[in-house]
């Protein structure tokens, strides 16, 4: 993930945790960003020209949304793919932890629809198989590297994670 994108995350997870705070709810044009002493840009430290192109790229990716025709970013409100993408990485964050090359599971393993542990027992055997196989070390490492990509895109993880649960069922 690029710094743009952590630090668009940044900026979404404060949003919505302020609104949380406050009992607002998303879409409710609560932040007024033309005030450089705003909280928010206070607290994650950006300088307000950068700060100002992440919220011109959230409101592209509709993540944010100007709830006025007045220019400036004043009634900026939070939309529902702006909480959701702010929820999701926290979920992420949650307890799943996968490193591979040795392959170790931190806590509860959920993927998809109520598949505990079945993803990480398949990963253990795949990884298992990858080296017992009758292939060269570098074959091996090229095997284990797309199966590292693999599980780190979560869509990937959720179709699999549902496919899991339905050969299992």
């Amino acid at each position: 993930m690029s710094q743009i994108e952590q630090d668009i995350q940044k900026l979404l997870e404060a949003m919505n945790e302020v609104l949380e705070q406050e009992g607002y709810p998303i879409d409710f044009p609560y932040f007024n960003f033309d005030d450089r002493e705003n909280e928010i840009i206070l607290t994650l430290g950006f300088e307000y020209e950068y700060f100002c192109s992440l919220l011109n790229r959230c409101m592209t990716r509709k993540l944010i949304a100007k709830k006025t025709l007045s220019l400036g970013f004043d009634d900026i409100a939070l939309t529902q793919q702006g909480q959701e993408q702010a929820l999701s990485k926290k979920k992420q964050q949650g307890g799943f932890g996968m490193n591979i090359g040795q392959l170790t599971i931190n806590g509860p393993t959920q993927i998809g629809d109520g598949n505990t542990q079945n993803f990480a027992n398949y990963l253990l055997t795949i990884e298992s198989m990858i080296d017992n196989s009758q292939v060269s070390d570098a074959e091996k490492k090229k095997a284990k590297g797309l199966l590292q990509q693999v599980t780190e895109n979560p869509l990937l993880n959720t179709i699999i994670g549902g496919l899991l649960s339905g050969i299992i069922k």
